[in-house]
Formats: structure tokens, C-alpha cells, sequence
């Protein structure tokens, strides 16, 4: 089985120096779980992305590669542009509209060259620090499109993975800087629940050795 990875920072994870490729977080811990003999791993993430800019790796990298399935985190990076870059509403409503495009365009080639199922993974935002507070609006606005996307493939399959109300309630329950370094990148513990519910979803948990 044959596995792509795409996302932003926290899928990345400085994938392109670790061994393997695999970063150091939930993709890591993902694939160090899998039998090598039956699965292959890829970390397509790149710290910075927005969907468009997925969708443009995976036109260069990958789209002559098939993957059985694709998980994909995208959309902080989005809702950071939006709350601190100062754009006007008919800038904000462009960037928007280009996103959830690219994110369809996205999700449509990946069907298209075969990939069975894809996995989309809600993005997330905590409140600490408070200067985050102020993202929540964007946040939502991204959030939004994103469903509407989801909608789109509503017959195809398409698994949506829900992760902000998850990691809220762990870093509540919890030392927070264990969940998450700085309200937006994700801590070791972070990673590893990340890549349990992400296991769970494409029901890999009898494949874990």
C-alpha cells in the first residue's frame, strides 16, 4: 500500500533531513508502525504551504506516482495570511476562492490517477497564545471552504478526519507544551495522538506492528 502525505509544516516536519524522508512527526509515527515489506511511505509536506502550492508540488513530484491513499492537512497557513497580512475583502475573498479550487483540483488528481481513498485532515488552532485569538475568524472562514469542498466528493471516497476539538480537549487535559509548542505546530504528544486518529481512520490499526 502506498501512502502520500501532503501538507505544510506540520507534516513536513524537516522530512527532507531525516532518515527515510519521514520527518519527525505524525507521518513518523505512522510509518515506523507499518511493515516496510507491505507499505511505503512518502512525506510530501512543505513548511509554509497553502493549497495551491500542494496542488503545484503534486503536479511536479507526484502526479505521475499512484497512490492507494492520500492524506492531506492543509489550511493554517491560509488563516495566518488572512488575519495578519493585512488584505482587503476583495483580496481575502480571492484568496478564499483560490484555495478551496486548488484544494478541489487537488482531491479531483488524486482520484483521477487512481488513488482509492483520501484522507483530509481538519486543520487546527489553539487558543494559547492569545494573539491566536484573533486567527479564529479566518480560521473558520478556511474551515468553511474546506466542507464545501467535502460536499463536492460527497460520493467518492472522501474521509473527513476532525483533529481541533480532539486536541483542544488533550491539551486541556494535560501539560498544554506537550500538545502543542507555540498554539500552531504540534508537540511530540501532538504528533503522536495526530497519528493515532489518523491510523484509526484509514483503519490501519491491524496493520501496526
Amino acid at each position: 500500500m502506498n501512502i502520500l502525505f501532503l501538507g505544510a509544516s506540520n507534516t513536513d516536519c524537516g522530512h527532507c533531513f531525516t532518515e527515510g524522508n519521514l520527518g519527525n512527526g505524525y507521518v513518523k509515527f505512522i510509518a515506523e508502525r507499518l511493515d516496510p515489506k507491505h507499505f511505503s511511505v512518502v512525506n510530501g509536506g512543505s513548511d509554509g504551504f497553502t493549497f495551491p502550492r500542494m496542488y503545484r508540488k503534486y503536479l511536479d513530484f507526484y502526479s505521475t506516482r499512484r497512490f492507494d491513499a492520500a492524506v492531506i492537512l492543509g489550511g493554517i497557513n491560509e488563516a495566518g495570511m488572512l488575519a495578519d497580512n493585512g488584505l482587503n475583502p476583495h483580496e481575502s475573498q480571492t484568496l478564499l476562492d483560490e484555495s478551496e479550487a486548488a484544494l478541489r483540483e487537488l482531491i479531483y488528481a488524486l482520484f483521477s490517477n487512481g488513488t482509492r481513498q483520501i484522507f483530509l485532515l481538519e486543520p487546527f488552532l489553539f487558543s494559547s497564545p492569545s494573539i491566536l485569538l484573533s486567527w479564529l475568524p479566518a480560521y473558520e472562514s478556511v474551515k468553511e471552504r474546506i466542507h464545501a469542498c467535502i460536499k463536492t466528493f460527497a460520493k467518492e471516497p472522501l474521509i473527513f478526519v476532525p483533529l481541533q476539538d480532539r486536541l483542544l480537549s488533550l491539551a486541556n487535559a494535560c501539560d498544554p507544551v506537550s500538545v502543542t509548542t507555540d498554539g500552531i505546530h504540534l508537540a511530540p504528544l501532538g504528533h503522536r495522538m495526530v497519528a493515532e486518529w489518523v491510523a484509526q481512520a484509514m483503519n490501519l490499526s491491524s496493520e501496526i506492528q
